[in-house]
């Protein structure tokens, strides 16, 4: 989310190939500004941080308390965002 897009599931499983931590989610990643609460196979994501300094949000994502609720491998609500800056009609 957060001007993500959809990945393929087989390049995210190529990086996590050469992730230190195994894969294993990090609950709380106060430099990024992303939470993440689970329970019972259900899971969000949220953007928690504060928003961009002035002199770069031309180009950022107003994605502020932005999340995305999963069930395993089922996404019910995310905040996919705008993939690319060529869409003049979704910019300022």
């Amino acid at each position: 989310f957060n001007g993500m897009g959809a990945t393929i599931h087989d390049r995210i499983a190529t990086i996590l190939r050469h992730d230190d931590t195994a894969g294993a989610p990090l609950l709380h990643a106060p430099h990024s500004g992303y939470e993440r609460l689970s329970m019972g196979g259900v899971t969000v994501i949220a953007d928690t941080g504060p928003p961009p300094p002035i002199d770069v949000s031309n180009a950022a994502h107003a994605g502020c308390l932005a999340f995305e609720l999963s069930s395993g491998r089922q996404h019910y609500v995310v905040n996919a965002g705008v993939d690319t800056y060529g869409a003049a009609e979704f910019r300022p």
